[in-house]
């Protein structure tokens, strides 16, 4: 019989997988298995990481194995044979939903499909609320297939929001035929609403043809243009396409491999000149680098878009990202929250409204899958009474699990800038999900803020709108007011 030194033959994996694997092999394993004496300490094969990839038309596939050898000093007793035992706890494995059974389900007010797929794709959703209005725009890419180099235009859909029933009417699909640059496809719908003009923005990338991400990467040769469309009368007619990037990008172009916008809703501020601020990221080739890498920046305009300022770049790898604005009594800052291809967000924030960003940090409880996805970041006043100005919170929206797209969950930030005051998820949609985009819709039926969030759902076959309030979502923060 030989011994080991711990309860479980196993060595923690550093950060969150390692104990999720650790908690799992507690429930899971056997804590004795006869094995006949051996002189020698048995082999133990372990799973290298939790973390897997959803291939289309698979399940979860697990990166690799490891080996390691069992030091002997404990009473428990260590089976030779665990190579047999492993195959059987991983397929197991997989059909555990840990993220979805630990967190509490938010009830809804609405949940509706907005676009479905069949003989067109829909993706990246885009969503905008128009407060005076008490109307929806809902955008989204048409496809022809699930590729992005599958993209043709913008398509939209209109909501109107009934206060006395609490429930979104949507209208009819249209195309957003002006949002094209001729021989090009239209991806990364990016909508902004100048309160002070009444003015909507469409930003969108145009990529020509058929060329791909990949492509540009590989030649290190920028193909995207940055592009807007207008409308003056909330979304119901728009201008021509307008080609920013010459303008916009500059000489900068000629470092970049590629870039984009948003995509999701970017972000008007409270500040004397009522700024637009534009997210986005960039590939930039550097010669130290075997290949580009991405940094996510702003584009800023203080004068509701006539001219921009393209701000400095996030230290870190970042890619699709978000801004809001948050306030802590006088002080306000700019708030940005990027998806990173390193199993976490990334989070900054800017005191000169988008342009450079500090205290960048990483932020392990909002847990990327593999490869990372987009999320959403909305800020809202809080329902604190009393605090005057008041203080502004932070909702945001992603797939919770780390092994794959699924799960969506939705967090609150009661803004404290450190990485640890993030709460934990409460479940907004199980099963399979992607990108998705909030809104802040003011104050809900229950007298907490109202919010709605257009999500990807079922492998990327429907587009989602759910619509929820703050004490649905987190009742804990009213059980004592």
């Amino acid at each position: 019989m030989v011994k080991a030194r711990s309860s479980w033959c196993c060595n923690r994996a550093q950060g969150p997988k390692g104990d999720q694997a650790l908690s799992v092999l507690e429930t899971l394993l056997p804590c004795h298995v006869n094995a006949e004496p051996s002189s020698e300490v048995p082999a133990v094969l372990l799973p290298s990481e939790l973390a897997g990839e959803k291939q289309e038309g698979k399940g979860i596939h697990f990166k690799g194995i490891r080996e390691r050898r069992v030091e002997t000093e404990s009473e428990l007793e260590v089976p030779v044979h665990w190579t047999f035992m492993w195959a059987g706890f991983w397929v197991g494995l997989s059909k555990i939903n840990f993220e979805a059974s630990a967190m509490a389900s938010c009830p809804v007010l609405q949940r509706e499909r907005v676009f479905q797929s069949g003989a067109r794709v829909y993706r990246i959703p885009a969503l905008l609320y128009l407060p005076q209005q008490k109307t929806l725009l809902a955008f989204a890419e048409e496809r022809t297939s699930k590729k992005d180099e599958h993209a043709k235009l913008i398509v939209l859909r209109r909501g109107s929001y009934d206060t006395s029933t609490h429930q979104v009417q949507w209208h009819s699909q249209e195309a957003v035929s002006q949002a094209q640059l001729e021989g090009h496809r239209s991806m990364n719908p990016s909508p902004l609403y100048d309160e002070a003009t009444g003015t909507i923005f469409l930003f969108f990338i145009a990529i020509p043809g058929q060329v791909s991400e990949h492509h540009q990467l590989q030649t290190r040769v920028n193909a995207t243009r940055l592009c807007q469309v207008t409308s003056p009368d909330h979304g119901r007619s728009w201008s021509p396409p307008t080609d920013l990037t010459d303008s916009v990008i500059a000489s900068a172009d000629k470092d970049w491999a590629t870039f984009a916008v948003g995509p999701g809703h970017c972000l008007q501020l409270s500040n004397p000149t009522r700024s637009l601020v534009v997210p986005a990221y960039a590939y930039r080739s550097h010669c130290c680098l075997k290949a580009p890498s991405p940094s996510a920046f702003c584009l800023v305009s203080h004068d509701h878009g006539r001219t921009w300022v393209r701000g400095s770049f996030v230290d870190q790898d970042t890619l699709e990202c978000q801004v809001a604005e948050v306030r802590d009594g006088q002080q306000r800052v700019v708030y940005l929250n990027a998806r990173s291809p390193h199993q976490a967000r990334v989070q900054a924030q800017s005191a000169n409204n988008g342009l450079d960003f500090k205290e960048t940090q990483w932020v392990q409880k909002l847990v990327e899958p593999p490869h990372g996805c987009q999320g959403s970041i909305v800020s809202f006043p809080s329902p604190n009474v009393g605090s005057e100005p008041p203080d502004w919170w932070l909702l945001y929206t992603h797939p919770t699990d780390p092994r794959q797209r699924s799960n969506l969950g939705v967090y609150l930030n009661r803004w404290s800038p450190g990485p640890a005051t993030w709460s934990e998820p409460t479940l907004l949609a199980p099963g399979s999900c992607a990108y998705s985009d909030l809104q802040s819709m003011g104050t809900g039926p229950d007298g907490s803020p109202l919010f709605g969030c257009l999500y990807e759902s079922d492998d990327y076959m429907e587009i989602v709108f759910v619509m929820f309030t703050l004490q649905q979502a987190f009742p804990a923060e009213f059980l004592l007011q």
